[in-house]
């Protein structure tokens, strides 16, 4: 794969999002980028995406995560992805919420929708089943 292609963009950001990588990750993401998800969750913006993204790698170990398939569309990578981590930090809900750690292991698939233009993501769409989420850490 070319540097900059959407598809090595995209992996180049789940390997790092799966080592921890902070750094790694927003180096993947534009200083404009858009994110949206469930539950309203939206943010706008490099700094308020690493905030979001800080909070949530530290909410998890860094268990076990693979893409288990992934279609490109042009400048648009469509990947389905399952993640198998331990809910062992304070996760901030959408909502603003604010829960203790768990301990409890969460197994999450994911659908993201990413547009990368330029050799960054421009846009995140996220798609999972929040109600099976809510559930893995005993809200529901």
């Amino acid at each position: 794969m070319v540097e900059g292609d959407p598809k090595a963009v995209v992996i180049a950001m789940f390997a790092a999002w799966d080592k921890k990588d902070l750094d790694g990750v927003m180096a993947r993401y534009g200083d404009d980028v858009e994110v949206r998800g469930p539950a309203g969750m939206h943010v706008h913006g490099a700094d308020a995406a690493r905030e979001m993204f800080g909070q949530l790698l530290g909410a998890y170990d860094s268990g076990g995560s693979e893409i288990v398939r992934q279609f490109v569309d042009g400048d648009y990578v469509i990947t389905e992805w399952r993640d198998v981590t331990e809910n062992n930090g304070p996760l901030r809900l959408a909502n603003g919420e604010s829960l203790p750690p768990t301990g409890r292991t969460v197994t999450q698939e994911i659908l993201f929708i990413h547009h990368v233009i330029g050799g960054k993501i421009v846009k995140e769409t996220v798609y999972f089943d929040r109600h099976a989420f809510l559930q893995q850490i005993g809200q529901l």
